[in-house]
């Protein structure tokens, strides 16, 4: 659970970025 912790407030950021990611390909995939 330690381990998450320290990861889980490093996904708090990187799942900000991941999530717009993730619009974008599904926006890019729409798009064609």
């Amino acid at each position: 659970m330690k381990l998450i912790d320290k990861k889980g407030r490093l996904f708090e950021k990187v799942n900000i970025v991941d999530i717009f990611v993730i619009l974008l390909l599904v926006f890019a995939m729409v798009a064609v």
